[in-house]
């Protein structure tokens, strides 16, 4: 896995590891009751709770809450471009975690 072209050094586990898709469009009922789904498109979204015992990881994405889309290269080996949803530091060096969120660009 990797993040803006790095190689993570402490992989998630598969605890800490969640994809889910987002479906982006509307849903609503017809006067039957019957239910129309108006659905444009799907995307991804990571949430990764990864060490990061000398906040090297927490700084080095605190520039990309702008919305500027950077690459992650998934457990599979696939290239995504996403965009930075959630940062959170959490616990203190030697043992600090960030939970990182990400979706697809």
């Amino acid at each position: 896995m990797k993040i803006l072209g790095e190689e993570l050094l402490y992989l998630p586990t598969l605890e800490n590891y969640k994809l889910e898709w987002i479906f982006i469009g509307a849903q609503r009922r017809a006067l039957d009751g019957a239910l129309d789904v108006y659905m444009r498109a799907k995307k991804k979204r990571w949430t990764l709770k990864l060490a990061d015992p000398d906040g090297a990881l927490h700084d080095s994405l605190i520039p990309y809450w702008d919305g500027t889309p950077f690459e992650f290269e998934d457990k599979d080996t696939t290239e995504y471009s996403v965009v930075l949803t959630g940062l959170v530091p959490s616990g203190f060096p030697p043992v600090q975690e960030t939970t990182v969120t990400l979706e697809e660009a």
